[in-house]
């Protein structure tokens, strides 16, 4: 969902994305998409497991948009657990 999203949002020549990942190198699809889009989509790490990652992202989405400011922020995130129980 997260990538199609992306995908959705660059249709309008004028939106700039930030897109985050737990590991932006392996997010293979990201990255073809940002190599379509090197002005307008930018990939940030992100684990939101990390409180220190968290604070990172901030402020390198901080830096990517200075003065420009943000207009929607959408938090999509999920979790997966493999076998045994929580």
């Amino acid at each position: 969902m997260g990538l199609e999203m992306a995908i959705q949002l660059l249709s309008c020549s004028t939106n700039v994305v930030i897109a985050t990942a737990r590991n932006p190198s392996r997010a293979t699809s990201l990255n073809a998409l940002r190599l379509q889009n090197k002005t307008r989509l930018f990939i940030v790490q992100l684990d939101v497991s990390d409180e220190d990652s968290i604070h990172k992202c901030a402020s390198a989405v901080d830096e990517i948009l200075g003065e420009r400011g943000l207009d929607y922020l959408i938090n999509n995130a999920g979790l997966v657990y493999h076998g045994g129980s929580r």
